[in-house]
């Protein structure tokens, strides 16, 4: 008996021959008892349908090479980008808060310049000065306190000056004193006499 592979290389001696493999498995068992009769044709036929069949039934799924070069690309891609919005949630914050020291300074100024555009007070502050402190409590963070300080300016003796200097930081370890670890901001402007 003569035994012929397969083309997935099995041994066809003792088992039935099914499907594309089985018929070209009987045309060569065919070919071998007698030669002259073999259809070539019909066995290049036989060799494309199976060719095509398996391009058909190809996987649809990824390989697991292909997993794992997603997943470090993804791992490449996403850690840089991870650290950078960190960085922007935190640029975020400060700015926010900086403008809400800006604000707070700016409205702390402009309250003084009503407050001195009284003669009585502008002269008061003039002999004595003036120190107020205001705390105001942000709803989500620390207070915000504002320091106001007025001065009389005597750069120029024949012009009654003030110096208002109005200092904004947030307390965050509320000690109620500015300190250099503390974002602050601090805006001075003159005033002169009404």
């Amino acid at each position: 008996m003569v035994t012929l592979m397969c083309l997935t290389g099995c041994d066809h001696r003792h088992r039935p021959v099914h499907g594309v493999n089985g018929r070209v498995l009987r045309l060569l068992l065919q070919m071998a008892k007698s030669p002259d009769s073999f259809p070539s044709d019909r066995i290049d036929a036989l060799m494309k349908s199976k060719l095509n069949q398996r391009k058909r039934h190809a996987r649809a799924g990824a390989t697991l090479l292909d997993v794992a070069t997603g997943s470090m690309l993804l791992a490449v891609l996403l850690i840089p980008s991870v650290h950078l919005i960190g960085e922007s949630r935190s640029n975020n914050r400060r700015l926010a808060n900086q403008d809400i020291l800006v604000y707070e300074a700016q409205q702390a100024l402009e309250s003084s310049k009503v407050l001195f555009s009284e003669p009585a007070t502008f002269s008061n502050a003039m002999t004595r000065g003036s120190d107020t402190v205001s705390v105001r409590t942000i709803s989500d963070g620390p207070d915000v306190i504002t320091r106001l300080r007025a001065n009389a300016d005597t750069t120029l003796p024949s012009v009654q000056l003030l110096t208002i200097q109005a200092d904004a930081w947030i307390d965050t370890n509320r000690v109620g004193r500015m300190q250099g670890s503390e974002a602050s901001h601090s805006l001075r402007t003159q005033w002169a006499s009404p």
